[in-house]
């Protein structure tokens, strides 16, 4: 997404140069480098790309104990639901956990109606109270099993 272009700051001025800010979100097996060649290629080489911030795209595994009990629980409270791994079009700091090799989810514990879903961080972002407290009831549901499990070493 272009989210920023700017060249003169005044309507009746040719710029010399304009610039434009985009925000892409890499799928998990896609290589950055690779991305920005192709980025290159399209736009030219006249044009300079600079790299404000990059992360490697990363995805956790999902055969956990820790995925188990977030669908155990999911599934119990909303029943009928599906739950499937998926791919969203946002950014999360998990990155840094799993750069590190620490598995991380990025879990959202609410059923949000198809006409609400694309309000997502858009100017009519909105979560239902029921959302709400249904969340925070399956979360410490999840955070309870997990506090209750022992933990596994490494030779298990």
């Amino acid at each position: 997404s272009i989210t920023r272009f700017e060249g003169s700051n005044k309507i009746n001025v040719v710029s010399p140069e304009v610039w434009a800010e985009i925000d892409c979100r890499l799928l998990p097996d896609q290589d950055p480098q690779v991305w920005l060649r192709e980025l290159q290629g399209v736009v030219g080489s006249e044009v300079e790309i600079e790299v404000l911030m990059g992360f490697t795209p990363a995805v956790s595994t999902t055969e956990t104990q820790l995925y188990e009990m977030i669908r155990d629980v999911t599934l119990e409270e909303l029943p009928g639901a599906s739950f499937v791994p998926q791919v969203q079009g946002g950014f999360t700091d998990s990155h840094f956990f799993r750069d590190l090799g620490i598995v991380s989810y990025g879990y959202s514990a609410t059923a949000t109606p198809s006409e609400d879903a694309g309000g997502v961080h858009g100017n009519n972002e909105r979560v239902t109270e029921e959302n709400v407290r249904r969340g925070v009831t399956m979360t410490v549901k999840i955070l309870e099993r997990f506090a209750a499990t022992r933990p596994i070493s490494e030779e298990e």
